[in-house]
C-alpha cells in the first residue's frame, strides 16, 4: 500500500519515502502489486474530518491554486479494491496502480464544496503557499520540542498546494474488474449522517 503522493516524491519526505518503498519493492524477485490511493476518508477519519466540517459550516480554506484538482477515495472502496486484488488469481505482477473514486478529472474545490453542502456555496479563503509553508515550519519546530506528531509540515503544505492530483482507474479495473461505488457527495452524506 503506497500513496498517490509517491507520484510526486519531490514534494515531501512522506512522498519520497513512499516512492523509496516502491523502488525497493521493484528490486524484489517475488510478484508484487502497488496501490496508490489518494486522500482516504470515511467514518472515523481524523485528518479530513476537520476540513470537511469547516467547509460544511460555510468556509472553504483553499490551499492550492484556483484550478487545483484533488482526488479522493472512500475507505469502503479502498477495502473493496484490496479485496478485488486478493481475489484475482492471474493478477499481473510488478505493477503500480493509481486508484480513486472514479470521478473524471477528480475534483475542483467548488465541486468538493458542493459535495459537502449542495445547498450553499461556502466563502472561499485562499491560503497563499508561503503562509501554509510557514505554519507548517512552525508546527514542525514545535512538534520537535513538545514531541508530538505534526499533521501539517512544510512537506504536507507542498502536497496540499500541488495543482493536479489526478488518477485513472482503468488499468486496475481492467485487471481486477474492480469499480469504485462511492463518489464524494455520497461518501460525505454517509459520513456526516453517522457522525451527527
Amino acid at each position: 500500500m503506497s500513496s498517490l503522493a509517491a507520484s510526486q516524491p519531490q514534494l515531501s519526505h512522506y512522498a519520497a519515502s513512499k516512492r523509496a518503498g516502491e523502488t525497493e519493492l521493484a528490486n524484489c524477485p517475488s510478484e508484487w502489486t502497488v496501490l496508490r490511493p489518494p486522500a482516504i476518508y470515511g467514518p472515523g477519519d481524523q485528518e479530513l474530518a476537520g476540513l470537511f466540517q469547516t467547509i460544511r459550516s460555510g468556509l472553504l480554506p483553499r490551499p492550492g491554486p484556483r484550478d487545483q484538482r484533488v482526488a479522493f477515495l472512500h475507505a469502503t472502496d479502498l477495502t473493496s479494491a484490496i479485496r478485488a486484488w486478493l481475489q484475482t488469481p492471474d493478477m499481473p505482477g510488478g505493477q503500480t496502480y493509481n486508484i480513486h473514486d472514479g470521478t473524471v478529472d477528480t475534483y475542483s474545490w467548488a465541486e468538493i464544496a458542493r459535495a459537502l453542502n449542495p445547498d450553499r456555496m461556502p466563502l472561499t479563503l485562499p491560503i497563499p503557499a508561503w503562509i501554509l509553508g510557514s505554519v507548517g515550519a512552525v508546527n514542525l519546530f514545535l512538534a520537535r520540542i513538545f514531541r508530538y506528531q505534526p499533521i501539517l509540515t512544510p512537506g504536507k503544505a507542498r502536497e496540499l498546494g500541488y495543482p493536479r492530483w489526478l488518477c485513472d482507474n482503468s488499468a486496475f479495473s481492467s485487471a481486477t474488474d474492480w469499480q469504485p461505488s462511492i463518489v464524494l457527495a455520497d461518501g460525505c452524506a454517509c459520513y456526516f449522517n453517522q457522525s451527527e
